[in-house]
């Protein structure tokens, strides 16, 4: 307060989103072994507001929520929906989120927690590996392949669990996610990575991208209408109605312009 006047102070983030990145580099798709480490500072920031008392849940990562530096710094941003969570909850109170990046239990069938935001970040790491879009194809993401380079196979492998759409055969918490990737960065280090391009050739369902004619697509944070069945497993009939049309912004509720939160991952302090 200044003046008679309230502000509020941010800071100047110098660099560029993870959507940004993606979208100009070729084929959408960066190496394994960034991927791998954009992975490992994700975790740390998930995990630290998880452990928080009382936990707090993100519940929208997506790469236009990461932003990138030169120095090589991770910032999350963007905590519009993040919400506490509340042990003992049936559901969230309203059902918020981004196509094909959000878990299914987001759409207002049950209570958001912290496996949400696991499965986010899996689905971060996929397109960043795979150069598909996740919101065009949403819980159907096309299948990782890493022929003959087993350190990488560990890494689908993690990836496809983390992705599930049944919540408990995902990794139990980010932290055993961020172990898992630390294991693979270690196993990185001490082999070849292979490029696909160098590779035997293979069908065309190994490794492809989907190029995209809206390149610059980005899936909007947005209310998401619970879909017309109360089963916690997905079905056809679920897949119907989330992929209906979005409501148009005169049917969605309104909410307040809530200050812009940012996070740093990478360096010795983490701001909220």
């Amino acid at each position: 307060l200044a003046g008679n006047r309230w502000y509020l102070v941010m800071d100047f983030i110098d660099g560029e989103t993870l959507d940004e990145r993606l979208r100009r580099t070729p084929g959408r798709k960066l190496p394994p072994p960034e991927v791998v480490e954009i992975g490992i500072q994700l975790c740390r920031v998930l995990d630290y507001l998880h452990k928080l008392q009382p936990p707090v849940i993100f519940r929208d990562l997506k790469p236009s929520n990461v932003m990138l530096t030169q120095d090589g710094h991770l910032y999350l941003i963007d905590f519009g929906i993040a919400r506490i969570f509340k042990p003992g909850q049936a559901k969230d109170t309203k059902a918020y989120g981004s196509i094909g990046y959000s878990a299914p239990e987001q759409f207002d069938r049950e209570q958001t927690t912290a496996l949400a935001d696991v499965y986010s970040l899996g689905v971060t790491l996929h397109e960043c590996l795979s150069g598909s879009i996740p919101a065009r194809t949403p819980f159907n993401m096309p299948r990782l392949q890493f022929s003959g380079q087993p350190v990488l196979e560990r890494l689908e492998a993690l990836i496809s669990q983390m992705i599930a759409l049944d919540k408990d055969k995902r990794p139990a918490s980010i932290d055993k996610v961020r172990q898992e990737l630390e294991s693979i960065r270690d196993g990185l280090k001490q082999s070849v990575y292979i490029p696909l391009a160098a590779q035997p050739v293979v069908p065309p369902t190994q490794y492809t991208s989907q190029p995209s004619p809206e390149p610059g697509y980005r899936a909007p944070t947005e209310y998401m209408p619970p879909p017309p069945i109360a089963a916690t497993v997905a079905t056809p009939s679920f897949m119907e109605g989330v992929l209906r049309p979005a409501p148009t912004a005169a049917a969605l509720p309104r909410r307040p312009v809530l200050p812009r939160s940012v996070m740093a991952i990478g360096n010795s302090k983490v701001k909220g």
